[in-house]
This record gives C-alpha cells, structure tokens and sequence, in this order.
C-alpha cells in the first residue's frame, strides 16, 4: 500500500509539472508581445517565443514525461517481481502436495509394515525347558527390549556361562543341592530363594548365549567392551536374529526420515529468505515428529539402540530430535542412556498428584 501511495504522488506531481508547461505555453500565447492579437505575425518574436517554448515548457514536459515514464517502468517491474512471486509460492505449494501426497503414502506402508511384523520369542519355561511363542505388531518391540537386556546380562556377566543344553540337568542337581544343605540358621530364611534364582539367573545366561549365539570368545571380546561400544555390540546380536522384521522395518523408516530431509534441503535451497528458510525447517520437523507420534515408547527405544549402530539414521534421528518423547527408563536399562552421544530423552518418571 505504501508504494501505492508514493507512485500516485510521483504522478500527481508529474501531471502538475505539465498543467504548468501547458499553462504557460498558453498564457504566454496570448499575451504581448508574442501575440498583440493584430493577426500579423513577427517572424521575430515568433522565433523567440519558440526558443521560450522549447527551452523552458519543454524541459518541463521533459521532466513530467521523464517522471511518468519512471513511474511505469517501477510498476512494470513491481508487476513482473509480483508475478515471480507468485510463481514462486505456486511452485512451492505444488512441491509440498506432492511431498505430502508421497509422505502419507509412505506413513501407510510403514504402519503396514508394522501390522505384518512377527517374530519368534523363545524362552524358557519354570522348569526350564525351551518353549517358544509368535509375538505380532507392536508387542513385538516391548519383547525385543527385554531381548536386549537378556543379551546385556550375558555379555557383562563376570564369566562366560557356557551355552545351555537342555540334555544336561547340571542346573537341577544344583539346585537339588541347595536344598540338602539349606540351613535357615545361617542363610536365612530367604536364602534358599536367593540361591535358587541364582542358579536360575545362570541358566537363563546360558540360554541366551545359546540362541544368540555368544561363545566363549564372542563374550570376551565383547565383554571388554562399554559405552557406545556394548550397545552397539549388543543391537548386532539382536539384529542378527531378528534382522528378517527389524531390517524391513528400520529401512522403511530410515527412508521415510531421508525423504523429509532431502525436501527440506530441496526447499531451502529455493527459499528466498531465513524466514522461509526457518518455516520450511519448522515445517519439515513436524513431519517428522508425526513419524514418532505414531510409534509406541519400545519402537522408540529399539530405534534408539538401532541408531547407535548405524550412523546415518543416528544423523536423522538427532536432527529430527525423534527420542525428545523417550524416557530412558523405557531403555532395557536407564543406564543404557548415553547422553554424551547428543539426544535427548526424560530422564524421569511423572507421579501423578
């Protein structure tokens, strides 16, 4: 509106200039001595009153054609940056339906993904025996977290405990023993309990080594290992048994997060200003967080230990901060938490009042 306003100034004063010249060019028309109104004409003054007319009214029509001319050539190019403009905003709309038209696409087939996700828990019952049970969808995660933690416990166990083998019935004489030599008055009376699970805790570490299959050497070598490292060590033995459902889901997802980067750095790129720049950043962050709405508390978890393994998608989930929502106590073990390596997670429980 204010440019508006100036260029209706500029015109104004142009037509006034020329209403001058005009006014000018008539009164000294009409007057003497250029015209005495006697009908002869005075070569003379006649060429006077031209030199009049082109030195002085003509500079002045000069000036307002000069003024009128700039006026249009401003509109013009007002006009032209307008329609670029919205060219401009045309283009980008366009871009942003057929992102969003591919994005919610992909969202579909990874929830698809997710509905046909199946794996195959094995574990052992109370009397120890290898029983095992299909775990579907979402359920599957909370499953493979506790998986993590049973890998965990066997490879930070003080000693390698050897593979399991159901033909072998060491764990039961143990326990047999435990209760021969029980003596309350000395071990207390809980103490029978404590040794049992014991026992029971270095059976589970050998089933785990068994269908993970941990040796001797594969515990040492990861046994040394802390930090960044362990967990690393750790998600490559899940991974490996459940590469079939995690490989599928975590590739999708991985390329779900590229594809909203690779827009916002299309879109940026085209951007004609920060502002733009920073809506388009704001804008392809919610995307992503949409992502993670749809992902329950064990997937984000699980994608935590999978970014720690593999360092592009550890770039998209940073930049997308899509572990804000994860608490750490939803890890295999909070202590799992490595806040050195950049996210972000609650690191506390709310109790309701």
């Amino acid at each position: 509106m204010k440019k508006k306003n100036t260029y209706s100034v500029w015109v104004i004063i142009a037509i006034i200039i020329a209403v001058i010249g005009l006014g000018t060019l008539i009164i000294f028309m009409l007057k003497k001595p250029f015209n005495d109104w006697s009908g002869c004409p005075d070569a003379r003054l006649f060429s006077s009153y031209g030199d009049f007319i082109g030195g002085f009214v003509g500079s002045l029509f000069a000036l307002s054609g000069f003024i009128l001319l700039f006026e249009t050539l401003r509109a013009q190019r007002e006009a032209m940056e307008s329609q670029n403009n919205e060219f401009h905003y045309q283009h980008q709309a366009i871009a942003q339906e057929r992102f969003e038209n591919t994005f919610f696409n992909l969202l579909q087939v990874q929830q698809n993904i997710l509905n046909d996700l199946k794996i195959t828990y094995l574990y052992l019952n109370s009397k120890s025996e290898i029983c095992s049970k299909e775990i579907e969808k979402r359920e599957a995660f909370k499953y493979l977290v506790a998986e993590i933690k049973r890998i965990d416990d066997s490879i930070t166990s003080f000693h390698h405990n050897g593979l399991y083998d159901k033909n072998k019935k060491e764990w039961e004489e143990a326990i047999a023993n435990e209760y021969e030599n029980f003596d309350p008055q000395y071990e207390g009376d809980n103490g029978l309990d404590l040794a049992i699970e014991k026992i029971r805790a270095a059976v589970y570490k050998q089933f785990t080594n068994l269908i993970y299959g941990i040796t001797k050497k594969n515990w040492e070598q990861a046994h040394v290992r802390n930090g960044k490292y362990l967990l690393q060590t750790i998600y490559y033995y899940l991974f490996n048994k459940y590469h079939f459902a995690l490989g599928h889901y975590f590739r999708h997802l991985y390329h779900i997060l590229k594809f909203i980067s690779q827009y916002e750095t299309r879109s940026r790129d085209m951007a004609r200003n920060l502002n733009e720049r920073e809506l388009i950043s704001k804008q392809c962050k919610e995307y992503a967080q949409l992502v993670q709405a749809q992902m329950s508390a064990y997937e984000l978890a699980i994608l935590y230990y999978n970014s720690l393994y593999y360092s592009k998608m550890n770039d998209l989930v940073k930049k997308y901060e899509l572990l804000e929502n994860l608490n750490i106590y939803d890890l295999a073990r909070p202590s799992h938490y490595l806040k050195d390596e950049g996210y972000n997670m609650k690191t506390n429980r709310t109790i309701p009042v």
